[in-house]
């Protein structure tokens, strides 16, 4: 397996550079990176969420591996403020996958 990765950046069908990073507990995309002016920046996720953990482990990238290339997501995160509502851990995974196929 790969190791995990703080970030994920990819270039997407437009030929933008797209970044999703975490920063103090909130997951952030970046539609124009690297340059990642204030108004490309926006937050993902809720501010009653606190994220504890994002790793990214990516496989495929390179076309002479003959794999797919994927990314398969893993999120902890803590919801609710613990004194108005309950704080309840959640952990998310999911895999995705470019949409055309990239096997030599």
């Amino acid at each position: 397996g790969s190791l995990p990765c703080n970030e994920f950046q990819f270039t997407n069908i437009k030929g933008e550079r797209i970044r999703y990073y975490l920063n103090s507990g909130v997951i952030y995309k970046c539609s124009n990176y690297p340059t990642c002016p204030a108004a490309s920046v926006g937050p993902l996720t809720a501010s009653e969420v606190n994220v504890t953990d994002l790793d990214f482990y990516i496989s495929g990238e390179s076309p002479s591996d003959r794999l797919q290339p994927r990314v398969t997501i893993v999120v902890r995160a803590l919801a609710g403020d613990g004194v108005e509502r309950e704080s309840s851990e959640i952990r998310i995974q999911t895999t995705i996958s470019q949409r055309v196929l990239d096997l030599l």
